[in-house]
């Protein structure tokens, strides 16, 4: 008999509270440059900032997330998103508007890479990550819809920073701590058996996502 699948309701909604910045950032950039009279570059910067700040948290602590525990990550993860993306939508200096971003976009990088992690230890990754992907895509359409009737520069960032906070009641239901041992193998603690093209795949990844930001700025 095949046992039953279950959706990992945590991990999909702290997929969707880290990857919807990333979904919103053109409608964030526009209202960036109208709300606080920005040019087109200067907005994008801060935009870009936002992203390379999430692309940081993920470098930096993908490795630690079992060290760690996921629900201690999680929850900082959650609390800078919510710190810095609410105080962004409050501010209207620029100084404290880019300082938000950048401290939201390592939140956001940090709940992702959180969610990541476990999503790829579950026993059916592909269907969480896909149920993962549909999460922010329906709530970053919500709120495309809802963010043309709502003045001001910093809707979609508090939009964001208020499904941090929705999203937290439900890390508590994340491990915490070092997980269990895993099966060792003769190759458990061996190098990496095909560095050349884990090599190739970062740097596709790095063009990939260089691409994307250009498309989208």
């Amino acid at each position: 008999m095949f046992a039953p699948r279950t959706t990992p309701r945590p991990l999909v909604a702290l997929f969707t509270a880290g990857y919807l910045a990333p979904y919103l950032l053109p409608t964030t950039v526009g209202r960036l440059e109208r709300g606080l009279g920005l040019s087109a570059t200067q907005a994008g910067a801060v935009g870009s900032a936002l992203l390379l700040s999430s692309a940081a948290a993920g470098f930096l602590l993908a490795s630690h997330v079992e060290r760690t525990g996921a629900r201690t990550l999680a929850r900082l993860g959650l609390l800078l998103a919510a710190v810095g993306y609410g105080g962004a939508a409050l501010s209207t200096a620029v100084p404290a508007v880019v300082a938000g971003a950048v401290i939201g976009g390592f939140g956001s990088g940090t709940a992702t890479t959180v969610a990541a992690t476990r999503i790829a230890a579950e026993r059916d990754p592909h269907r969480a990550s896909t149920l993962g992907l549909l999460s922010v895509s329906a709530l970053a359409a919500v709120v495309y819809l809802t963010v043309p009737h709502l003045p001001g520069h910093g809707v979609t960032l508090a939009a964001i920073a208020l499904t941090a906070l929705a999203v937290w009641p439900l890390t508590s239901r994340l491990p915490d701590g070092t997980a269990g041992p895993r099966a060792a193998g003769p190759d458990a603690t061996a190098r990496l058996p095909h560095r050349r093209s884990g090599a190739v795949l970062a740097g596709a990844m790095l063009l990939w996502s260089l691409a994307q930001n250009a498309l989208w700025g």
